[in-house]
């Protein structure tokens, strides 16, 4: 990875230690202790030496902008980290030159501290002899050496290092809850430090240790304060819900850590909400999902001339196919899918699933265009080269290098790390299909909205529930192909037309008809009652 994007690898609101750091940018101890000197701050003088991400996302993005000032003394020019670095001065080496007679100014070569590369540059007699005494003196380079030094004395109006925003105790205990936490998905881990980094904020960055049962109220009261507003404080019902979650989750975790026996025991009680609270919000609106007609529309209106075009055709098909989620459809190798079986098998360790749950989804039922899409993508893969291996649907840059993946010990073509390419190719398909724009899961809840056509007993919709992944049907009931207010009045303008006669009384006058009735039975004088109402109304 390029050193101008390490500041992506870290999050504002976790906290690193040195480890952390060396694991994720791959680098050495020495350089992380090269970057304290030139700039980074730690959360303390205590040990272990800690840093807040956003700290390390400040440091890392200043060192971006470092080339476009002067290069200051002793200072070496790395063209691989496009950087200004202080090498180490055992590894400096100084040439003397000459030209035909004539005396040139000497050459100083070193090794590049962070990366390893050569260094060099020409120095003049007097920097030759400071760098020269360097090695046998007590002094590092960066001591002569302003823009390097911890506080810098400002004497080319350098700008002042930030003043640190943490709380130094508060910093050191989230750095503990952050290990706690590796036991979560990493997403859940960031929205879980989110909402503790804002709780801080809100109460001043006070300690941890500190809180009453007062500062929870007082929060819990902010939220229903969002709750009611509107503008750019209002929070969804939803957010609230998963911010409060996630502050209870901790809450109930500090309280057991040593040194907290003075916090009430029942501070994660105050932060929650009662029903009332979150009932306040406006009504959610509708989420649009296409009809069996628009699913197909989407899948057979895209263009398929190009592999990437193919390949977006593929995944809409296989969406309305399997009904996974956009981030399984993305993280699909072509292993599994099983042709014959007609089935996915969705594995938790090789794949993005939510829940991390494996388990095996047969193709649904629906039009045969989505079938016959998939498995026209998988021959066509076959027919470039690729192996089982490799991912359902590659990404652009694997597509336009397909004339090479038959060439033998190619690496494996690895799949999306992200959902991206899907919700790209659903964008496409609406656009094409001149209809408004239907996200990945909206053919989720079509795969529901299907289940109503083709499952006629219980057990047919409980198996449909599961293939689908959902423990029991209240899940899908609860959540997918709601019934929007617009079929709502369509459904109960049906029932004013049919005069109150119920599908009882349909199937009462049938039998009449078929002659399965008797004569003088109470059944049988009902249907001629109604019979005899329905021709008057004629």
């Amino acid at each position: 990875m390029k050193r101008s994007s390490w500041w992506r690898c870290f999050k504002a609101n976790h906290v690193y230690g040195v480890d952390d750091i060396i694991s994720v940018l791959g680098i050495s101890r020495n350089t992380v202790s090269n970057h304290i000197k030139q700039g980074l701050q730690p959360i303390g003088p205590g040990l272990p030496l800690l840093f807040t991400g956003s700290e390390l996302i400040r440091f890392h993005k200043d060192r971006i902008k470092s080339p476009h000032r002067s290069r200051g003394p002793s200072e070496f020019n790395c063209f691989a980290c496009k950087a200004f670095v202080l090498p180490d001065p055992q590894t400096i080496q100084i040439e003397q030159r000459s030209q035909g007679g004539r005396k040139r100014l000497p050459r100083a070569k070193a090794v590049c501290p962070d990366c390893g590369a050569k260094l060099s540059r020409i120095v003049s007699e007097t920097e030759c002899d400071t760098i020269g005494q360097t090695p046998d003196s007590k002094f590092s380079l960066d001591s002569r050496d302003e823009h390097a030094a911890r506080f810098p004395a400002e004497i080319w109006n350098q700008p002042t290092l930030p003043e640190p925003d943490w709380n130094q105790n508060n910093e050191r205990i989230k750095y503990g809850f952050i290990t706690y936490c590796r036991r979560f998905n990493q997403k859940t881990t960031d929205a879980i430090m989110l909402a503790v980094c804002r709780m801080e904020a809100f109460l001043g960055r006070k300690d941890f240790c500190r809180y009453t049962l007062e500062d929870i109220d007082r929060y819990r009261t902010e939220f229903r304060r969002c709750l009611a507003v509107s503008g750019a404080d209002q929070l969804s019902r939803s957010t609230v819900t998963h911010q409060v979650s996630h502050i209870r989750r901790f809450l109930e975790w500090l309280i057991q850590q040593d040194g907290m026996g003075k916090l009430p025991r029942s501070l994660p009680d105050y932060i929650r909400l009662s029903k009332a609270d979150t009932a306040r919000v406006s009504k959610p609106k509708p989420r649009p999902y296409p009809t069996d007609d628009e699913a197909v529309l989407l899948v057979s209106s895209m263009p398929g001339r190009s592999l990437v075009e193919q390949r977006d055709q593929a995944i809409v098909a296989t969406s309305f196919l399997l009904g996974t989620r956009a981030n399984a459809t993305a993280s699909l190798r072509i292993r599994h899918i099983d042709l014959e079986k007609r089935c996915a098998y969705q594995i938790a360790t090789e794949m993005r699933i939510k829940n991390s749950k494996t388990q095996t989804t047969y193709f649904f039922p629906g039009d045969p265009i989505f079938e016959h899409k998939l498995v026209e993508w998988i021959r066509k893969l076959s027919s470039l080269g690729a192996t089982a291996d490799d991912a359902l649907f590659p990404p652009d840059e694997d597509l336009h290098r397909a004339s090479s993946w038959q060439i033998g010990g190619r690496k494996t073509i690895e799949p999306w790390t992200t959902s991206g390419g899907v919700e790209k190719a659903f964008r496409r398909a609406s656009k094409a299909a001149g209809l408004p724009y239907f996200n990945p899961h909206s053919a989720r809840h079509n795969v529901f909205l299907r289940r109503d056509k083709y499952c006629s007993n219980w057990r047919q919709r409980k198996a449909w529930s599961r293939n689908g992944g959902h423990e029991n049907e209240a899940i899908t009931e609860r959540n997918y192909a709601k019934v929007t207010d617009e079929e709502c009045r369509t459904i109960f303008s049906d029932f004013a037309g049919s005069n109150g006669e119920t599908l009882e009384d349909k199937d009462l006058m049938l039998d009449l008809q078929f002659g399965k009735l008797y004569p003088g039975t109470p059944e049988h004088a009902r249907a001629k009652k109604l019979i005899r109402a329905r021709m008057e109304r004629r």
